[in-house]
């Protein structure tokens, strides 16, 4: 049951986004009104500052709610930084 509606839902999310594949994709459904551009961002802050491990292992209950925080800990880093960070977070 549970993974029917995982199904459910990846279909409607490559539906919706056909351009997006793996994590991102599944990022873009977390946090739909994240950029695209960010979405890498997002991915390597959920693996590297909240994580710290592989995103293969958590739910996507778990991963859903890292996306959000990890989407806002990169907005906090560029409201922090803006003009002294680096360009890629501008």
């Amino acid at each position: 049951m549970k993974q029917n509606a995982q199904m459910t839902r990846y279909v409607a999310l490559t539906e919706r986004y056909p351009h997006l594949r793996g994590y991102a994709l599944s990022i873009k459904g977390a946090v739909p009104h994240a950029d695209d551009a960010d979405l890498a961002e997002i991915e390597e802050i959920m693996r590297q500052d909240i994580l710290h491990s592989t995103l293969d292992w958590v739910s996507a209950k778990q991963f859903d709610a890292v996306a959000r925080e990890a989407y806002e800990v990169l907005l906090a880093m560029r409201t922090r930084y803006v003009g002294s960070y680096p360009a890629q977070l501008a």
